[in-house]
């Protein structure tokens, strides 16, 4: 059985804001959660951030191991 997990994303210094269950990972000029690329777009010669995005297990299915991490975008 497969397992269910979400995305979760730290936004912000230092340690963040955890969003758990995330709609995209798009990059831009800001550290926002869900950002939209064209509003924040990346501009030449300015600051950058980290990005932090974790998976987190919801259920494991029945299983006792995860053997391979599979994404399916539909």
């Amino acid at each position: 059985m497969a397992a269910t997990v979400e995305i979760d994303e730290r936004n912000g210094a230092p340690a963040g804001t955890l969003t758990h269950a995330i709609t995209n990972t798009n990059w831009g000029s800001t550290d926002a959660v869900n950002l939209d690329p064209a509003a924040f777009p990346v501009t030449v010669n300015t600051n950058s951030y980290e990005k932090w995005q974790q998976w987190h297990v919801m259920s494991m299915g029945g299983s006792v191991s995860v053997r391979a991490l599979t994404i399916d975008i539909n």
